[in-house]
């Protein structure tokens, strides 16, 4: 949905310093970052309706140093750490090593995906939020080199993939059994 989003000329008169070509990309990606991190953050208290559905009592309690300790506090702390460091060293690759040959220009933009995938999967192996992880790692990339070119070749990537795959679910929702 931020993709959606507009901003140019109502605001142009409030921050003229900014181009509003610039101001349009910072709004979104900012709508799009509130999102993921809101995502994220709901994870320790679905597992909290989880776990306090499974006590054995009603009034049973005794899952919730468990549930602070280890979805709140190291599911949390690991998705943070885990996004950091992959978004460096992805951000390293990407930013640090120039595109010669041609199938590095060919596949410009998916080290977004490659990013996200990464990220996710170690994270969630190590048994922390993927999600938070990805959020992270999107952020360090984005903050990496902030007036980079090729940040918008990954944004373009990301949109691409995005809307593919919301297209397929919408299709796989609407099919009819």
């Amino acid at each position: 949905m931020a993709a959606d989003v507009q901003v140019g000329e109502p605001q142009a008169d409030q921050d003229e310093e900014i181009d509003p070509e610039r101001q349009e990309g910072r709004v979104r990606f900012a709508l799009t970052s509130e999102a993921g991190l809101n995502d994220g953050l709901a994870f320790p208290f679905t597992y909290a309706a989880i776990l306090a559905a499974t006590a054995p009592g009603l009034f049973a309690v005794s899952w919730v140093g468990e549930w602070l300790a280890f979805y709140v506090v190291y599911k949390i702390v690991v998705g943070v750490i885990a996004g950091y460091v992959i978004g460096k060293v992805v951000a390293w690759f990407v930013f640090g090593a120039p595109s010669t040959t041609r199938l590095a220009r060919v596949m410009e933009g998916a080290e977004a995906l490659a990013a996200t995938l990464l990220s996710y999967g170690l994270t969630e192996i190590i048994q922390g939020y993927g999600f938070i992880a990805v959020f992270v790692t999107a952020l360090v990339l984005r903050h990496y080199e902030w007036t980079h070119d090729y940040h918008e070749t990954l944004h373009d990537f990301a949109v691409v993939v995005e809307r593919l795959l919301m297209s397929a679910v919408l299709i796989l929702f609407g099919v009819h059994w």
